[in-house]
């Protein structure tokens, strides 16, 4: 067994548009330019054992709960940033859902672990092989949420490689 850890990040839209449960969070409002966050696993067996998702404004935490979906291509979205999270099912692989994010000095955080009840352990139990040497994800507001203007985002995903 190896654990490798793969993180991505994103930088949202100039707005500080506050987000309903369900809604994309994303790097652009417009569905045809929305890039899905990209972990590089590489090829062969997976599981997913833990994750984490930061926030470089940690001033306001207040509704900022999120669920991560993951997929083994890269999906189609059809809506942008603030919009209802809606993509392709096809090589969907399951979601990992976030406690709401913990305001530390210098960012907000929140992490999720197998074993944690915050944890959808549908998809972290999954185990899952990886044709390509990525998989991807795509983030979604699970609280009513209020962002900074372009603040950043970042995704990490340990994977238990076997």
């Amino acid at each position: 067994m190896r654990l490798k850890e793969c993180s991505d990040e994103f930088e949202r839209p100039n707005d500080a548009t506050q987000y309903d449960s369900g809604d994309l969070v994303a790097n652009s409002t417009t569905a045809g330019s929305v890039t899905p966050l990209e972990f590089n696993v590489s090829r062969g067996s997976i599981k997913v054992v833990a994750a984490k998702v930061t926030k470089t404004d940690e001033t306001d935490v207040t509704g900022a709960a999120f669920r991560l979906a993951l997929f083994g291509s890269e999906p189609t979205v059809a809506n942008g940033d603030n919009g209802a999270i809606s993509f392709n099912e096809s090589d969907f692989i399951g979601y990992i859902l976030f406690p709401t994010m913990v305001a530390a000095t210098d960012l907000a955080y929140a992490k999720a672990q197998v074993g944690d009840s915050s944890v959808d352990m549908g998809a972290l139990g999954l185990h899952h092989y990886a044709t390509s040497s990525s998989i991807w994800g795509l983030l979604e507001a699970r609280g009513t949420y209020t962002p900074a203007a372009e603040e950043t985002f970042t995704v990490t995903i340990t994977v238990e490689r076997y």
